[in-house]
């Protein structure tokens, strides 16, 4: 949400507009959703000085935890979590937000004499690198874990970014190498992609 992370990323995709975009082949630029700069780690992240005053300016709404406290950003995060309506308004703001700026940046990429370019945003469950709900949520095992709202957490709402015709998101499953080695991830996290009810956020 920093204007200098935004302008970093809007350089970056100028960049390679300009390189490649007389090339045939070239057909948009790929960015991992949860492992790149624009999304949030967890619920618990996000809760900086800027990202706060932002909302608060958007929303009107009032996060009564003084500036100056060094222990500002939990009792932000408590505060907004304290109140289910509240946490719902933040949660809604913050995909919106990040949809704003992944659209911003098709806006850019297109913005070239090559057309119908898009972004591409392969998304992989890896609950140590991505994913990071997903190990908390096991913890409570058999209880359901909700995908979308744990990756809603983090500013990626699916339903709403698969919607939009310059964005692709795309399903990563791949083989988990770490069992070869016996290291690694030792659950079988893909398989949380095949149910229904993940599913259809992606039609």
């Amino acid at each position: 949400l920093c204007p200098a992370v935004r302008e970093a990323y809007l350089k970056l995709i100028r960049f390679y507009r300009d390189q490649f975009g007389r090339y045939d082949t070239f057909k948009g630029i790929l960015f991992f959703l949860g492992s790149s700069n624009f999304t949030f780690k967890n619920e618990k992240t996000g809760y900086g000085d800027f990202t706060i005053a932002l909302f608060e300016k958007e929303t009107g709404t009032k996060i009564p935890v003084a500036n100056k406290s060094m222990v500002r950003f939990e009792k932000r995060y408590k505060y907004l979590k304290s109140n289910k309506k509240l946490w719902n308004k933040w949660i809604d703001w913050r995909c919106a937000k990040v949809k704003e700026f992944l659209l911003a940046l098709t806006t850019e990429l297109n913005a070239g004499e090559k057309k119908d370019l898009k972004i591409i945003l392969p998304l992989k469950i890896h609950i140590s690198r991505t994913a990071f709900f997903i190990s908390d949520k096991l913890r409570n095992y058999p209880e359901k874990i909700d995908i979308n709202a744990g990756f809603r957490e983090m500013g990626i709402d699916i339903a709403s970014l698969s919607s939009e015709p310059s964005l692709i998101i795309e399903p990563v499953s791949a083989p988990n190498f770490g069992l070869l080695y016996n290291k690694g991830e030792k659950r079988n996290i893909d398989a949380l992609w095949y149910s229904n009810n993940f599913a259809q956020y992606l039609r």
